[in-house]
């Protein structure tokens, strides 16, 4: 019908969702299914950008969580880690442009 045709070009809502790093109780009391699946039903992407564990420490040597792969949430990169300008933020950034680039109207 002409309404899901039109729907299916309805814009979608952005979610970026810096997850915890490592693993642990929250990921064993989240219901991955149930997520997707609101997600999907509410036309809901989620962006979900991920770092590995990496050798951070060789140029900032306090960065042991970081280089574990987890967000830098405690200024280990610097101090402008919760701004733009931050290393992960402009990581970040850059994904949500070039997501909103192929996908964006």
């Amino acid at each position: 019908s002409s309404s899901s045709s039109s729907s299916s070009r309805s814009p979608c809502a952005l979610l970026v969702w810096l997850r915890p790093c490592g693993g642990g109780e929250w990921a064993e009391d989240v219901n991955w299914e149930t997520f997707d699946h609101l997600a999907e039903s509410n036309r809901i992407v989620i962006l979900t950008p991920v770092i590995g564990k990496n050798r951070c420490y060789e140029k900032y040597p306090g960065c042991h969580e970081v280089s574990r792969g987890c967000w830098d949430g405690y200024g280990q990169l610097g101090k402008d880690y919760a701004l733009q300008s931050g290393k992960h933020m402009k990581f970040v950034g850059s994904i949500i442009r070039r997501f909103l680039d192929a996908y964006g109207e």
